[in-house]
């Protein structure tokens, strides 16, 4: 389910951008962003302790940017957790239709 990584720079065709240019993502990161962005696609969300614990993911909100970069359309919450701190979380919307 999950795009692959676009590490070309941006092209301009007949006046519409192609899909953002992508760096400077090493094969840790890379994993991590495909297994994030299946879990979205899933219709689950995802907090920062979520992301350690299922994926061993510290950086979610840098995960969070680069899939945004792609064009992913990633919204964000903030709730409360187990320990009632207010943290991020992170899902995409599916378009209804």
């Amino acid at each position: 389910m999950s795009q692959s990584l676009n590490t070309s720079p941006t092209v301009i065709v007949h006046g519409t951008a192609a899909a953002p240019a992508y760096q400077d993502v090493s094969g840790l990161e890379a994993s991590q962003i495909d297994d994030i962005l299946d879990h979205f696609l899933d219709g689950d969300s995802l907090t920062q302790d979520q992301a350690l614990d299922l994926y061993g993911c510290t950086r979610l909100a840098a995960r969070v940017w680069d899939l945004r970069q792609l064009g992913h359309p990633i919204e964000k919450r903030m709730v409360r957790d187990d320990q009632h701190r207010l943290v991020a979380e992170y899902y995409i919307t599916r378009p209804e239709g």
